[in-house]
């Protein structure tokens, strides 16, 4: 895959993230590039968007929007989900990450410019929604089973009160499982890096965003078109 990036007139190169686009290219391998790349992104947009729902948290004021009145985690529990979020996400989600740059030489996508419009990444983005979101519903509703829940499923469900930061916490299985959802609409609608990125900050914020909206009264932010399955169950099982 070509990684030439001499700016010629049409290439892109007045895009707004031409100039970091091209140092990248020009600076360090297309595996780095890519693995580095979508390895931050996730990261970023994971914990970029639990955090402003924990420091809600400590402040008194948001209280009166707790669907369950005082049901905070403590900091210890914070703790032990955060070791178990840096085990999926370095030890699991890391190796399947490292595969993209497999994955996107095999698919044909473009990473040098020029950039898909905007309006492409856009409908693209949507399709890839809907195919990742039809996808965890139903392997959802699977690992709902009796069988699937106890030796697997629990474990996401071993949370008494619903934070943000949980929504990933789960047995390495389900982290596996669940992350091939993500490529799938990829593979069949993006032509290039930028709107495979594009689509994976949507994918990397709507489960922290999912479990939240369980925590605020008539602040859902859920978008679920096969039916409201990312809201966390209780169990006592």
């Amino acid at each position: 895959m070509a990684t030439n990036t001499t700016m010629l007139a049409g290439d892109g190169s007045d895009h707004i993230l031409a100039p970091v686009w091209s140092y990248c290219l020009n600076n360090m391998s297309e595996f780095t590039f890519v693995y580095i790349g979508t390895f931050v992104i996730h990261e970023l947009c994971y914990f970029g968007c639990a955090v402003p729902y924990m420091i809600a948290d400590a402040i008194p004021y948001f209280a009166k929007y707790k669907i369950e009145a005082g049901s905070y985690p403590s900091k210890e529990r914070l703790w032990s989900v955060f070791k178990t979020l840096l085990f999926l996400h370095v030890f699991i989600e890391g190796p399947m990450i490292a595969f993209t740059h497999y994955f996107v030489t095999m698919m044909g996508m473009r990473i040098e410019m020029p950039f898909p419009s905007w309006l492409s990444i856009a409908k693209t983005c949507v399709l890839c929604f809907l195919i990742e979101d039809f996808y965890f519903y139903w392997c959802h509703r699977l690992l709902h089973r009796p069988f699937w829940y106890k030796h697997i499923h629990k474990i996401h469900h071993e949370n008494n009160e619903p934070f943000g930061i949980a929504a990933e916490y789960a047995h390495w299985a389900e982290t596996a499982i669940l992350g091939l959802g993500t490529i799938l609409g990829p593979i069949f609608t993006c032509d290039h890096l930028l709107t495979l990125w594009s689509g994976s900050l949507s994918a990397s914020s709507r489960p922290s965003r999912s479990t939240r909206a369980t925590t605020f009264r008539g602040r859902s932010t859920a978008g679920c078109p096969a039916g409201p399955v990312r809201l966390p169950t209780r169990s006592t099982t």
